[in-house]
């Protein structure tokens, strides 16, 4: 009969007991196995650990008793005992996982270290005829045979076990066996016994025991971090099951039970196993000893009852993540978290998948194709079929296959081992694993074959794929040279519920877009699109049911976040469901002309999960701060906006991608680093290599006794070299003397006192001569200009920027539009007038170009007021005191002038008070269409207030508003006071700008530049522009504000102490550095005092604006007045933003001429004001209203007489302009420069400031 069956958990000393004679529970052990009798084994072993007449044994254990340091790859352990008595023919089999255990005649003696793991202890009654059989298997396990008394005359004929007793080992085939015997009791019971020697390369679960029963297996054992489980064929699959478990009452666990078994699925099969599921069962013998009986497999499959998932299909690794989100086959109800990091050569999934491709397995044979392939630098390929992997079977009747599709470039490398690129853990990828059947890999072929794939491996045997005429096309490189060139191939994945997949392929020579021409057609379905986009192609709603979504930018997956600036996956789902489509062609016009291929599931499931994603939005983004500072590796992004309050030395932030409300700075804005903006100038009071900026500022940094009309106050154009790189950003700000180049962050302590506007926009470094051209003619003072003409080439404009030219012919008023980079580009709005000049900027420019009323927060003169003559044109003057999300500001302290528009959404920054000096003076203007950065700037604008992505600095306050693009609703408390070199947004933002950063290049301008005494100047621009220098990067930083003396360059950071009694406004825009053509273009108009440069002209080249704003060339002949738009590199949605400038020769009001011209709509001004200047409600919807003073950023209260900056606001929004210039007469015959955000919720926070007006004269 059986005896007893013993399973001991860890830790347990009693076992618990299923017996032959009542199988239907675990019973518990009489005695503790360390005790030598009084429970079932101690009874069992008699006769081998003593000795007893009729009783003879053999034993086998690879950790035999008191024989150290035995050398086998064998895992056995076990007993066979014979009756030597006369016409017995009994016996017994004692299989178990005890080492050192049991010890030959010496006593009962179990070993006290294995008291703590979990064991398996099996005893089995059998014929001593069935022996034989036993032996025939346990040879090709090859066990180390410690003991062996029985006689010769009782193993008679038995040759195999003659073999297993003298120690042999299987030399000739059969390498794998079965053999059945049955245990004798009343009603036999069947064991199969199977076994492989260590010349069979068989994985014992998968190829011996899986193929013999032909079911599912359910496994409990030890593993290692390769093999996983596996679902791939219907009903042989093999599940791993769930740790820890519980025996009855007694717990266990894998990590310290040494047993190893599985059960069937169907039942009744329960297997003893000697090897651990691990890749080394392929080299090492191993043996199964299987019991067909329902009773005992009902034991087991309690145990077993909870298993874990199948191998994960999809991994999607979001960009900066070490581990990924994995979506099982079998289970993708929901994403799960990787099991270790993607660089690890071991214990993830993918690593796993992949082990057979970076090493080597006699039976595994593929094919690897990378249009960046490893190790083969600089090919030159059309295809972007990155790292896909076929895979194939080579076994003898095998049809197994598998097709691995990702995005990860130079992996995996073939034969060399895993090695996942470390400058990949940056990006966003989505790898995908299917298996199919060998059988399948043709028409796979066939549509990769039109890709044009680059294959840098193949050692797939001719004989697997004979008859297979497209596979023999893609192993040579063939590609097609005869219709059709375009085709769809269908495939099924192999396994439960097989998953269709249909394939989509174009070559070189269809000149369809895949995404329009093939996948739209073949769907038949509108289709939202993941990926990164060009400036040509939008989405398409033209068509019912046809049309071409993109999804917003950033999103999450499942907890890990995602834009598409860094995530290189590109996919689609369709809209209704249920597909899922991997594309290796990003959304751009690229693709009429290049190789492309769409792997598209149909499965609800997973289906569903990437629809998930896709439904989630968010809000455009400007400077999203902490990207700002990874300048050299990732796109930069508008980093922030940030209005800090007279006397706070820290801003108020409003962030791009939480530009609902305005956050407390982090730091003081006089702090080095640790708030948004000392990180968004690193690289401009640092140095890095690939960033590059040109900075202006009426005060410039170090340049004392400046002279310039204009006000644009601390601009930086920034971009970056790198190679291919399109990325730039303009910051505008109104802090004078800051930041000074390429010497460490320092706020002017002067500026504390003060409040001051900081924005920060991304842009593509494309749209910067559109800057430039509206800052050509607000003649800034360029303090630094370090920006390559390589960079800018074909520039014109910029090129005049950098040279400080100005305007001396016709137009002397421009706009320029460009858009801040990302998904949902937010359009930017340049309004600038040079000198020459006489219009108002805030009446004649920004009111007619925003063709809304504006709300206008600027220091005002006695001359202009609000303008309310115009229904639906009024120019509406921000009370004063504001405040910025709790903190207080005035016009009186605050240097920043910004507008709102009435109705939405712009918010425009201004460089120029509104006062009637606007008209002889170079002026500019920023405007925004962003409806949450507006919201922000609106509620400061209505006496309400809280923001963020914008530095709003409340007189006296020390510390900012900070209003975000991605959550711009409301104005958020800066989390440090300015005047703290770090911990606040500017602070972070200006790290590079203050300190030294390789690839950080920047030109800095500012009519009071830091360290420069007497600078005799017009302009009142301020500002920072920052590029990258890392080759193929086009990243770029504009920073505007309203600081004097600030920042310093390369000298520490440090806000001036007198500003903090002042109310400043900072915005910081990353752009691409393609843009700071068109920023430079703007800037040469307002004539800014640039006091540090070190753009490279390698990063300029071709952008003839910003070479003409480094060189400090001011604007000579037409146009004066310019309007540039750049885009903010935002990575949900880039932000629109229009820059206007005029030049000191157009004698333009920059308010009035040049940004209600061109924003056509009332503007409501927040500025200091002249006693010349007032309102203007003439023209309907055209009006200029002054923003009553005092008024409230958020809580921070600001006022015109101490509030430096000036910015308007539509009516109706949605835009906000930052405007350089007071609202003054003097404006006519100063260069003046606006840059207006397009971006609802931060005029909406520029339009609460804004809410209350002045009345109308």
């Amino acid at each position: 009969m059986m005896g007893q069956e013993t399973q001991i958990g860890p830790t347990q000393a009693n076992g618990k007991v299923l017996l032959s004679t009542a199988p239907g529970n675990w019973a518990n052990g009489a005695a503790a196995l360390t005790a030598a009798a009084g429970h079932s084994f101690a009874v069992s072993l008699t006769g081998v650990v003593a000795n007893a007449a009729d009783i003879k044994f053999l034993a086998y254990n690879n950790v035999p008793p008191a024989v150290p340091n035995v050398q086998t790859k064998s895992n056995s352990k076990g007993v066979i005992i014979v009756s030597t008595a006369a016409g017995a023919n009994e016996g017994r089999w004692i299989v178990h996982t005890v080492p050192g255990f049991p010890a030959a005649k010496t006593g009962y003696n179990w070993p006290a270290a294995e008291t703590a793991k979990g064991h398996l202890l099996i005893c089995m009654t059998i014929a001593e005829t069935a022996i034989n059989a036993i032996a025939s298997s346990l040879i090709r396990a090859e066990p180390f045979v410690y003991y062996n008394d029985i006689p010769e005359s009782e193993t008679a004929g038995m040759r195999d076990f003659k073999k297993l007793a003298e120690g042999q080992t299987a030399t000739m085939p059969p390498f794998t066996i079965k053999q059945s015997i049955k245990i004798v009791a009343a009603a036999p019971v069947d064991v199969h016994i199977y076994s492989k020697s260590t010349k069979s390369r068989y994985e014992i679960y998968k190829k011996v025991l899986l193929r013999g029963l032909k079911k599912t297996i359910k496994v409990w054992s030890r593993r290692d971090n390769k093999l996983k489980g596996d679902c791939r064929v219907l009903q042989r699959n093999i599940r791993l099951i769930k740790s820890p478990a519980q025996i009855d009452d007694h717990a266990t666990n894998i990590e310290a039970d040494q047993s190893n078994w599985i059960v069937s699925e169907p039942g009744n099969t329960f297997c003893f196993t000697d090897k651990p599921y691990a890749k080394s069962q392929t080299t090492e013998p191993g043996m199964a000893v299987c019991i067909d009986q329902a009773a005992i497999f009902a034991r087991f499959d309690a145990i077993a009852a909870q298993v874990e998932n199948c191998p994960r299909v999809i991994l999607y690794k979001g960009p900066a993540q070490n581990t990924g989100k994995l979506l099982a086959s079998d289970v993708p109800g929901n994403w799960a978290d990787g099991a270790a990091v993607v660089t690890q050569a071991a214990g993830h999934s993918f690593a796993v998948i992949l082990t057979d491709v970076v090493g080597n397995h006699a039976n595994v044979k593929f094919l690897a194709y990378n249009n960046v392939p490893p190790g083969v630098p600089n090919v030159k390929t059309k295809s972007n079929g990155k790292a896909g992997v076929i895979m194939i079977s080579t076994a003898v009747n095998a049809n197994d296959g598998a097709w691995i599709v990702h995005t990860v470039p130079g992996f995996p490398a073939a034969k060399t081992g895993y090695s996942w690129p470390a400058a990949e853990i940056a990006k966003g990828h989505l790898l995908i694993c299917m298996t199919i059947a060998e059988t399948q890999i043709n028409a796979i072929a066939a549509s990769l074959f039109r890709a044009e794939p680059f294959i840098y491996y193949n050692d797939i045997p001719e004989s697997e794929t004979a008859g297979m005429p497209d596979f023999k096309k893609l192993a040579e490189g063939k590609i097609p040279t005869m219709p059709p060139f375009t085709i769809s191939r269908s495939i099924k994945l192999t396994g439960a519920g097989a998953v269709p997949v249909q394939i989509y392929s174009k070559s070189a020579k269809s000149r369809y877009e895949i995404y329009k021409k093939v996948i739209l057609r073949g769907l038949k379905k509108t289709i939202k699109v993941w990926s990164r986009g060009d400036s040509k192609l939008k989405g398409d709603c033209r068509i019912p049911q046809r049309s071409l979504r993109l999804i917003k930018s950033p999103v999450q997956i499942a907890g890990h976040a995602t834009n598409i600036e860094t995530d290189e996956s590109n996919w689609i789902v369709s809209e209704p469901g249920n597909i899922f489509c991997f594309m290796d062609k990003p959304y751009s016009k690229s693709q009429a002309t290049e190789p492309a291929l769409a792997v598209c599931f149909d499965q609800a499931a997973i289906f569903a999960r990437f629809n998930t994603i896709a439904a989630q939005f968010s809000y455009f983004y400007y400077c999203q701060i902490l990207q700002f500072h990874k300048i050299p590796n990732v796109k930069i992004q508008m980093e922030q906006e940030m209005q800090i309050g007279p006397t706070q030395d820290r801003g108020k932030f409003l962030a791009s991608n939480a530009a609902d409300n305005w956050v407390d700075g982090a730091a003081a804005v006089t702090a080095r680093a640790g708030h948004s903006f000392a990180v968004a100038l690193n690289d401009v009071v640092g140095n890095h290599a690939n960033v590059k900026f040109l900075a202006y500022n009426n005060v410039p940094p170090g340049m004392p006794n400046v002279k310039t009309k204009s006000n644009g106050k601390a601009g930086v154009i920034m971009i970056s070299t790198a190679v291919n790189a399109n990325d730039g950003a303009w910051i505008v700000h109104t802090v004078p003397g800051f930041p000074a180049a390429k010497t460490g962050y320092s706020w002017p302590a002067a500026e504390i006192a003060k409040g001051h506007l900081l924005i920060c926009m991304t842009i593509a470094e494309t749209q910067i001569n559109a800057i430039a051209a509206s800052l050509f003619r607000a003649e800034p003072f360029i303090y630094y200009n370090d920006i390559p003409e390589s960079e800018t080439a074909g520039m014109p404009d910029f090129k005049k920027l950098a040279e400080g030219k100005i305007p001396t012919m016709p137009p002397f008023t421009i706009s320029r539009s460009i858009k801040l980079t990302g998904a949902g580009a937010v359009p930017v709005q340049i309004y600038s007038k040079s000198a020459k000049s006489r219009y108002e900027i805030y009446k004649k420019v920004i009111l007619r170009g925003l063709k809304k009323t504006i709300k206008v927060w600027s220091r005002r003169d006695s001359k202009l007021k609000g303008d309310c003559r115009i229904p639906q044109r009024s120019l509406r003057l921000i009370k004063s005191p504001v405040q910025i999300a709790g903190h207080a500001t005035n016009i009186e302290t605050d240097e920043s002038n910004w507008i709102v528009s009435e109705p939405g959404n712009i918010f425009c920054f201004m460089d120029k008070p509104y006062s009637k000096s606007q008209a002889t003076e170079p002026a500019l203007a920023v405007c925004f269409d962003q409806a949450a950065i507006f919201a922000r700037f609106n509620t400061i604008a209505a006496q309400q207030g809280t923001y963020r992505a914008i530095l709003y600095k409340g007189p006296a306050q020390n510390n900012g508003k900070l209003l975000a693009s991605d959550s711009p609703n409301a104005w958020v408390d800066g989390a440090a006071a300015v005047t703290q070199n770090n911990g606040h947004s500017f602070a972070t933002a200006l790290t590079h700008v203050v300190g030294n950063h390789a690839n950080v290049k920047f030109l800095a301008y500012n009519n009071v530049p830091p360290a420069m005494p007497n600078v005799k100047t017009k302009s009142n621009s301020k500002g920072v522009i920052i590029v990258n220098t890392v080759a193929g990067q086009n990243d770029g930083a504009w920073i505007v504000h309203t600081v004097p003396g600030f920042p310093a360059a390369k000298t520490g950071y440090s806000w001036p102490a007198a500003e903090i009694a002042k109310g400043h406004l900072l915005i910081c825009m990353t752009i691409a550095e393609t843009q700071i053509n068109a920023v430079a273009a703007s800037l040469i108009q307002t004539e800014p005092f640039v006091y540090y440069n070190d753009i490279p002209e390698t990063e300029t080249a071709g952008m003839p604006d910003f070479k003409k704003l480094a060189e400090g060339k001011v604007p000579v002949s037409p146009p004066f007045t310019t309007r540039r738009s750049i885009k903010t590199a935002a990575a949900a949605a880039a932000v629109d933003v229009h820059i206007y400038s005029k030049s000191a020769k157009s004698k333009y009001e920059i308010y009035k001429k040049v940004i209600v011209k061109a924003l056509k709509k009332t503007i409501k001004v927040w500025s200091r004001r002249d006693n010349k200047l007032k309102g203007d409600c003439r023209v309907l919807q055209r009006n200029i209203r002054l923003i009553k003073s005092p008024a409230q950023i958020g809580d921070h209260a600001t006022n015109i007489e101490t509030d430096e900056s000036n910015w308007i606001v539509s009516e109706p929004g949605n835009i906000f302009c930052f405007t350089d210039k007071p609202y003054s007469k003097n404006q006519i015959k100063e260069p003046g420069m606006a840059v207006c955000i397009d971006k609802d919720a931060i005029f909406a926070r520029f339009n609460a400031i804004a809410a209350q007006v002045e009345n109308c004269p």
